[in-house]
């Protein structure tokens, strides 16, 4: 049922249920909707002082380095949710992270398919980098900078993953 309300899947009563498409529509909200709302927690995060929090983003980025090295983009994509959970978290809105992964199966859907692109990987991890480095320096903008490049890493690159894999995607 939430596969369903998240259109995730399509339910034909008494006969199949199916994956659907990747709706593009709601692969950009969800994009909006996370970008929003991390643009505000790196800013926050930046302004404040937490050494434990830049060290356990930086371990996160530490698996994510070595699930990139080893080529298991699953493990590489739960490290980067993780990562991204713990932005959450430290700026005490874990809470807004279950809202945004409850909204996130589209665009997630995306992003694994563009992951394994050559570069992908080790762009992410560059930009997790600069994130934390903005914020241990306590300097906003530059965090949200840095994470507004990296939240368009998979919707910039569209065109190319339509052109890939046109059966997954409806607009």
């Amino acid at each position: 049922m939430r596969l369903d309300e998240e259109g995730l899947v399509e339910v034909y009563p008494q006969h199949a249920t199916v994956v659907s498409r990747i709706d593009i529509k709601l692969a950009q909200q969800a994009h909006f909707l996370r970008q929003s709302l991390e643009l505000e927690i790196v800013r926050t995060l930046a302004l404040e002082h937490n050494d434990q929090l830049v060290d356990e983003l930086n371990h996160a980025i530490a698996l994510q380095q070595q699930s990139a090295k080893a080529g298991d983009f699953a493990r590489f994509m739960t490290a980067d949710n993780d990562f991204h959970r713990q932005l959450y978290a430290g700026a005490d809105k874990s809470e807004l992270w279950t809202l945004v992964k409850s909204r996130s199966g589209h665009i997630d859907r995306l992003r694994r398919l563009h992951l394994p692109s050559p570069g992908k990987a080790q762009d992410i991890v560059r930009h997790h980098k600069l994130i934390v480095t903005a914020i241990g320096a306590h300097e906003p903008d530059d965090a949200q900078r840095h994470l507004r490049k990296h939240l368009s890493g998979t919707l910039g690159y569209l065109a190319e993953i339509r052109a890939r894999f046109p059966e997954y995607l409806s607009d």
